[in-house]
């Protein structure tokens, strides 16, 4: 990856000023995102979130399973992805759904990083995740202003209006497998 002054720039990199200086790295990255730019960011975030939970649960490794949670973040992350793009583009977006998706992967790296961390920390770490999403909600507030030329307030209703639509999905799905909203201990 290239940057203006013709020098090489690390993922790494790009992962840190994401998130130090959002609007700068998505402003230069915007239009430089490919399938694979996307899925080393996807990539590298799933195996983060598997090694963390690992950790966090103090569980043995199992090969099999962090398979399989790498492939659904994956899959997760392009139905999202998919949701914001059909909402933002409602609003009047303007990006393709491979640069909208490579911009808002750029932060889950080291987001994922942060949050394996801040879940180990006990009593606080709770409270710490609750900055850490609400820094994500910015973030993503940013990717999608940058990717699409919304206002401010379009790019926060793309991401709300998704959490509202996957709570819904949530409920009806959860209604259709097990028959009600009952608990099952009840």
């Amino acid at each position: 990856m290239k940057t203006t002054a013709n020098v090489k720039t690390s993922y790494v990199d790009l992962w840190i000023s994401s998130l130090t200086k959002p609007v700068d790295t998505f402003s230069s990255e915007n239009g430089k995102g490919n399938k694979t730019k996307i899925a080393v960011n996807v990539f590298f975030a799933s195996v983060i979130v598997v090694l963390g939970s690992t950790l966090a649960q103090l569980r043995t490794f199992d090969l099999i399973a962090a398979l399989l949670a790498v492939i659904s973040g994956t899959l997760m992350t392009v139905f999202v992805g998919g949701i914001f793009f059909v909402l933002a583009r409602i609003l009047g977006g303007k990006s393709s759904f491979e640069n909208q998706l490579y911009l808002t992967t750029l932060f889950s790296v080291p987001i994922a990083l942060l949050n394996s961390i801040v879940i180990l920390i006990p009593i606080v770490g709770n409270w710490l995740g609750l900055v850490l999403l609400i820094y994500l909600a910015y973030l993503l507030t940013l990717s999608l202003k940058e990717a699409h030329a919304l206002s401010t307030l379009k790019a926060v209703a793309t991401w709300l209006i998704s959490v509202v639509i996957l709570t819904v999905l949530m409920i009806v799905i959860t209604y259709f497998y097990y028959g009600s909203l009952t608990p099952l201990s009840a």
